[in-house]
């Protein structure tokens, strides 16, 4: 009897490695060898000479001579037992925690019951219906083949009802419509763009009395006085002045949409009491917070770029402009135009001074062939005094810039990194449109990766300094260098307008 008992501990004892390696005992009593194992159980006869000790494995005699000592320790069976008899039976937290406890310790069959308690406890209990994969809906848990049907039944009822699903909920659909970027006018859901274009139509006879002629393109609307094929002229000009733009600041798909998803409205009005005729309306309300409406008070013309476009404009309002006025309409429609564009690419970011009244100037001049230059003061042009002698026209700032004795009297390159564009003088602003002309034409590459990325961020990118965003697009050349390249050039130009300085689509001839 006792060479058999020997046999069956060795067989115990030879499978202890795989016992502790996938954990098959819970907490129990444990027998501590003279030979240094071990084994792990329940208790179940203590004698003076020996010890049974019941495992998973079987029931193990062990004579005490062998034995260095026991400790002895609840299972876990017991100690759930324990903790059971604690617990309220009706409150379902207390329940879960405990069904928590039991699945940590393996003990699957209490899991299960105990779920089963805490749910006839509370039938909406969170926890205890995520265990079972039921998924809430509307209040309600349900199982997967339980949603789908109240699903289905569901849309049924709210479709009767009238009403559609959108976001993820039910709703009306005049409400899910307004959601998706619609607008009601005249009993028809049309989008918002043109919502805004079928409003201004509407309005613009209450503003003014008599409805003003509407001609479309693809990307510009104009709306004033002057019949339908000067319109179309004057369009022509705007979508010829977009395509070079996308053509010389090669746009990425972010900035061609931000460009072009919305057309400019271009209103050219008789003078400054009909924009503040426009202004009063109410009718700039709907482009810009009512806040910016003061800035543009008593202007002669503005533009607002964000978050959608608009130009207005009063006939002619030039410092020194052509007789003729279809000329000048075009000039200052240009002008602006150019402060759109610059402004729509940065798509939405702050652009230097410089660079915006350099575009608005460059565009200007090759659109009608440097006749004009547009001035955009608030109180008209016989009030300003910035402008002096000299420097009034395209063909007087040619003159002075192709002197090298004036260029002492100018901004460096490096100095109109801080300019302000509200208070530029004709000399910033003849040597902007230079610089700008300059780099468009030898260095548009760098130029473009300059204007792109100088002072704020481009779609979530690291703010650049004018510094750091100049040397980002041209590396080595620093402003010092360009502004000797600039003057080196500058002073080749020839005094009068070129045939390049038209405004004109590249040929497989300037190729």
């Amino acid at each position: 009897m006792r060479h058999n008992n020997s046999r069956a501990a060795l067989f115990v004892l030879a499978g202890l490695t795989v016992w502790f390696v996938f954990g098959l005992v819970a907490q129990a009593d444990t027998v501590f060898l003279k030979g240094g194992q071990k084994l792990e159980g329940k208790i179940i006869t203590e004698k003076p000479d020996y010890v049974e000790i019941k495992t998973r494995f079987g029931t193990v005699k062990i004579e005490r001579e062998r034995i260095e000592k026991i400790v002895f320790s609840q299972t876990k069976e017991e100690e759930y037992c324990k903790r059971f008899a604690k617990i309220d039976k009706n409150d379902p937290d207390a329940l879960f925690e405990l069904a928590g406890w039991c699945q940590e310790n393996k003990l699957k069959k209490e899991y299960r019951e105990l779920i089963k308690m805490t749910l006839a406890a509370d039938p909406q209990h969170d926890g205890a219906n995520k265990e079972l994969g039921k998924t809430k809906y509307n209040g309600k848990w349900f199982t997967p083949s339980e949603l789908n049907e109240y699903k289905q039944n569901e849309a049924e009822r709210m479709k009767a009802q009238g009403m559609v699903f959108y976001e993820g909920i039910w709703m009306p659909e005049v409400e899910a419509r307004k959601r998706m970027g619609y607008q009601e006018f005249e009993g028809e859901w049309i989008s918002l763009m043109e919502y805004y274009h079928r409003t201004s139509e509407r309005d613009i006879p209450k503003i003014f009395g008599d409805a003003l002629t509407i001609t479309d393109s693809k990307h510009f609307t104009i709306r004033s006085r002057n019949p339908e094929p000067t319109h179309l002229e004057l369009l022509d000009y705007c979508e010829l002045e977009y395509e070079h733009f996308m053509i010389k600041m090669t746009p990425d798909p972010v900035e061609d949409r931000m460009i072009s998803y919305y057309p400019v409205p271009i209103y050219i009005l008789d003078d400054v009491d009909a924009c503040d005729l426009f202004i009063d309306s109410g009718y700039i309300k709907r482009y810009n917070p009512p806040a910016v409406l003061d800035r543009y008070a008593h202007s002669t013309n503005f533009s607002i770029y964000f978050p959608r476009p608009l130009i207005v404009l009063t006939m002619g309002r030039h410092l020194v402009g052509s007789e003729d006025k279809l000329t000048a309409q075009i000039g200052f429609m240009s002008h602006h135009v150019g402060h759109i564009l610059i402004r729509r690419f940065k798509c939405g970011g702050s652009v230097p001074g410089w660079i915006e009244t350099g575009f608005a100037h460059y565009y200007e001049g090759l659109t009608n062939f440097h006749q004009t230059i547009s001035v955009c003061e608030y109180k008209g042009y016989e009030e300003i005094v910035k402008w002096t002698a000299k420097w009034e026209n395209f063909h007087q700032w040619r003159k002075q810039l192709i002197n090298p004795a004036t260029h002492g009297n100018l901004p460096t390159i490096r100095e109109l990194f801080n300019l302000q564009i509200e208070t530029c003088t004709s000399r910033d602003m003849a040597k902007s449109w230079s610089v700008v002309t300059y780099l468009i034409k030898n260095h548009p590459e760098s130029f473009v990766i300059y204007v792109r990325r100088a002072l704020a961020p481009y779609r979530g990118e690291r703010k650049l300094s004018n510094d750091k965003a100049w040397k980002l697009g041209f590396d080595s050349i620093t402003p010092e260098e360009m502004e000797k390249r600039w003057r080196a050039w500058i002073v080749q130009q020839p005094p009068v307008p070129q045939r390049e300085d038209r405004l004109a689509l590249p040929t497989d001839e300037d190729e």
